[in-house]
């Protein structure tokens, strides 16, 4: 069985698929409103599901997602990367690194030795040695 931790109760699944597929419906109906442009008060709507990872970077943040025709898309923001961290933590999202929080249903492969992995659109993410054995929690197929 595989444990999942969901608003900090953890929940006992069958299987990986079933947590994976229940992690990935939560995260289709979860959509996060991006203030885009703020001169003209405008958002930009994302699910949760189409996001890859979000990047920090010097006070703001870059989140790469895949949009309606799966094209990886980036948009820069002013929150800082704890904001999103908080928003997404409980829909299958986990900080690897200071730097990058990653959508765990878009990660493609995983190398423990060089502390990367692989996201679905192909970009290599360190993570953090200090995370590793998190990572072989997360990812035990890898």
């Amino acid at each position: 069985m595989q444990p999942f931790v969901a608003n900090y109760h953890l929940i006992q699944y069958k299987s990986i698929h079933t947590m994976e597929a229940d992690l990935q419906l939560l995260q289709q109906n979860f959509q996060l409103a991006l203030p885009y442009n703020p001169k003209a008060e405008s958002e930009l709507l994302i699910s949760a599901y189409d996001i890859l990872f979000v990047k920090a970077d010097e006070g703001y943040c870059k989140i790469v997602y895949t949009d309606a025709e799966q094209k990886t898309k980036e948009v820069l923001l002013t929150h800082h990367l704890i904001y999103y961290e908080e928003k997404l933590q409980t829909l299958g999202f986990y900080r690897i690194h200071r730097a990058y929080l990653i959508n765990k249903l878009h990660t493609k492969a995983i190398n423990h030795s060089q502390h990367f992995v692989v996201m679905k659109n192909d970009f290599e993410i360190n993570y953090s040695r200090n995370v590793n054995e998190l990572m072989k929690h997360l990812f035990p197929k890898f």
